[in-house]
């Protein structure tokens, strides 16, 4: 074979794989699209009437269901299936659902765990959730659309994080095969030009001062039109003044360039712009090249635009809930965490709210789920416009809000803001032409009285919700000790809305 040949067809094998990347950058975004949830998830309860109804709940969902009438049963199925929900009833003969759980978190952790359970449980439910790190109880009786959209959620995080994962290892084949493409352009020059022009990242010769080529990829990354044009062009006319973080990006970019002439290379990321004004996010790999005897650098720019949506897009929806906008479960846990850390600091109060609409399964079951979501999108509106800058509410659940007031003076500021969001939720909705009345039940935590960690004030908010509910909704309830001594709230499991 001919070396002309050969290096056609070393020229062809790298354009294939400068294809590919492009076809697998092309794909992250498609796959953000699909709204179609491939999961296998297991129920597990000793009662075959409520897998029956299980199964018939989550049918339409086309997810992959697996049962089991008891622990053993169901460890016997994750030996030979890959699961990725498991959701289990609490009180089973031989073996609990706190005990199947602990056992399904040590040897298959990456399974989210969910936990059937009522209020007469309680207490065992807080140590099967420490125990087990359940991702959430579902109360029983269940609310249909509170216990799917739980499922839907969890299983909607577990495949972003597998998304994240595929991401990253993109990301490295990617790197790998970017620097087995600069091994090649440092064969030979020939070699070096044919690749130089063909490919479809931005290549550019350049000393510390000075442009000396570049191939057509550079021209039409940065909107140039000749190369005398991008020749003739200072460094400093590709970049914005200063980058996201600050740095100044003139003096940046010669550190930069002095740092890839030490050590051989330099990789970073890097914000350019072009000629239009139109700023873009870029990966840079700065090498040292030997080009007729002189030392100088070959910058390889790749546009990685559509890689960072695709990050900032999952990074949104593992922390907001995708109907209302609203922080989620996991987001809130956070703040939560921090605004304590505060607190138990500077010995300031706090308040947790635990929020649940009243009369809205009617509307879901009168006028349908699309409705039922323009309510809950309107109703979170309007709670977070009675809410301070510094406040935060969540939802994290069908109908279920959860509110921080992480700098109160006293327990009347959060009543008086709860008493708010109870009255704006009072007000008659208007939505697509019908006229909608709910309400909501709000129960309120105070730190430090009613708790001083974070479980406790969730669990004492969370009763007094209950307490509200069951006292005649569409009312505000403070936590007091007295609530768990009535028996009213260990009586039975939640009251529906």
């Amino acid at each position: 074979m001919s070396k002309q040949k050969a290096e056609a067809i070393q020229l062809s094998e790298n354009e294939k794989i400068m294809g590919a990347q492009i076809d697998m950058i092309r794909d992250v975004a498609a796959s953000q699209a699909t709204s179609v949830i491939d999961a296998t998830v297991l129920f597990v309860d000793d009662d075959p009437n409520i897998l029956a109804s299980l199964k018939r709940l989550f049918r339409p969902f086309g997810y992959r269901i697996l049962t089991a009438e008891g622990g053993a049963q169901g460890l016997k199925i994750f030996e030979r299936e890959s699961i990725d929900l498991v959701i289990s009833n609490m009180l089973m003969p031989e073996m609990n659902g706190a005990q199947f759980l602990e056992k399904v978190r040590a040897k298959w952790p990456g399974t989210v765990r969910m936990l059937l359970s009522g209020y007469t449980e309680i207490n065992a439910t807080i140590e099967a959730i420490n125990k087990g790190q359940i991702y959430r109880y579902i109360c029983k009786p269940w609310e249909e659309n509170d216990i799917t959209l739980a499922v839907k959620h969890a299983l909607q995080q577990k495949m972003l994080e597998r998304e994240k994962q595929r991401l990253e290892a993109l990301a490295h084949r990617q790197n790998e095969e970017l620097k087995e493409l600069n091994a090649n352009l440092h064969a030979s020059e020939k070699k070096f030009r044919a690749i130089f022009e063909s490919s479809a990242d931005a290549i550019m010769l350049l000393t510390d001062k000075d442009f000396l080529d570049c191939n057509q990829s550079a021209l039409e990354m940065f909107g140039i039109v000749t190369k005398q044009e991008f020749i003739a062009s200072r460094l400093s006319v590709f970049s914005p003044p200063f980058q996201p973080d600050g740095r100044d990006s003139l003096l940046t970019t010669h550190e930069n360039i002095m740092a890839a002439y030490e050590q051989g290379q330099k990789r970073f990321e890097w914000v350019h712009r072009r000629t239009n004004g139109e700023d873009f996010a870029a990966e840079v790999l700065l090498s040292t090249f030997d080009y007729g005897g002189k030392e100088i650098l070959q910058a390889t720019v790749r546009d990685i635009t559509e890689r960072k949506a695709a990050e900032e897009r999952m990074i949104y929806m593992a922390q907001f809930d995708a109907l209302t906008d609203l922080p989620n479960r996991a987001l809130f846990t956070g703040r939560l965490q921090q605004a304590l850390a505060t607190a138990k600091r500077d010995k300031k109060y706090l308040a947790l709210m635990f929020l649940d609409l009243d009369k809205f399964k009617p509307i879901n079951d009168i006028f349908g789920h699309a409705m039922g979501d323009l309510l809950l999108k309107e109703a979170a509106k309007r709670m977070q416009e009675c809410m301070r800058e510094s406040d935060i509410v969540a939802r994290i659940g069908g109908d279920e809000f959860i509110a921080l007031l992480p700098n109160i003076e006293q327990e009347q500021d959060a009543t008086m803001v709860a008493e708010k969001i109870r009255h704006v939720l009072s007000q008659p909705f208007e939505l697509a032409g019908h006229s909608m009345h709910i309400s909501s039940s709000i129960g309120i935590a105070v730190y430090p009285e009613h708790g001083r960690g974070e479980k406790t004030l969730m669990k004492n908010a969370d009763i007094a919700m209950y307490h509200a509910k069951k006292n005649g909704r569409n009312n505000v309830i403070l936590y007091h000790s007295g609530m768990l001594d009535t028996g009213q709230h260990s009586g039975g499991d939640r009251v529906v809305s």
